[in-house]
C-alpha cells in the first residue's frame, strides 16, 4: 500500500513539474484568438480560424510554426476530413530584436482555412450544418521550434457569414 501511495505522489509531483514548465512556456507567448467565420467562397462554404501569436519574451525562436488542429468530431463537416497542416516556418525574435533577417518577427498571423462538405453530402451522412457552429469552436494551436514545443487549448465563437 506504501508503494502505490508513494508511486501516485511521485505521478502528482512529477505531473505538477510538467504543467509548471507548459504554463513557463505558455506565458512566452501572447495568443489573440479571433473569432472563427463561416464564409462562402467560390461558391463553397469554408470554415477560417484566425490567431495571432507574439513572442513576449526576450527568448529567439529558431524555425518556428504553429499548427491548429480541428476537433476530430468535424471530420465529417470538412471536405477534406481534420487533417492538421502545420504553418510556414519563421525564427521568432525577442520583442526587442528587431526582424533583422528575411521570414523573422516578433509575431505571426495564422489562417486556417477549410472547405465545409457540401450540403448533399450531410444530409446523405445525416449530420446537421448547424453542428458546426458548436463542434467547432474548441480547436488546438500546436506552437513548434528547434528545441520545444507547447499546447494551447482554445475556443473561438464561430460567425456564420456565408449567404444562403
Amino acid at each position: 500500500m506504501k508503494k502505490l501511495v508513494v508511486f501516485i505522489l511521485i505521478c502528482f509531483v512529477l505531473t505538477g513539474c510538467q504543467t509548471k514548465e507548459e504554463n513557463d512556456l505558455r506565458n512566452k507567448f501572447a495568443v489573440t484568438v479571433y473569432p472563427t467565420r463561416i464564409i462562402t467562397e467560390d461558391g463553397k462554404k469554408n470554415i477560417l480560424y484566425s490567431v495571432s501569436v507574439d513572442n513576449e519574451s526576450e527568448e529567439a525562436f529558431k524555425n518556428f510554426y504553429g499548427t491548429i488542429v480541428l476537433n476530430e468530431e468535424l471530420d465529417q463537416y470538412i471536405a477534406t476530413g481534420v487533417v492538421p497542416l502545420p504553418f510556414t516556418k519563421i525564427n521568432l525574435v525577442g520583442k526587442s530584436d528587431p526582424a533583422s533577417e528575411e521570414r523573422s518577427g516578433i509575431g505571426v498571423e495564422l489562417n486556417f482555412q477549410q472547405i465545409l462538405s457540401d450540403e448533399q453530402f450531410m444530409k446523405e451522412a445525416e449530420i446537421d450544418y448547424t453542428d458546426i457552429l458548436e463542434l467547432g469552436q474548441d480547436f488546438i494551436l500546436w506552437l513548434r521550434w528547434d528545441g520545444g514545443e507547447v499546447k494551447f487549448d482554445l475556443t473561438s465563437a464561430i460567425i456564420d457569414e456565408s449567404a444562403d
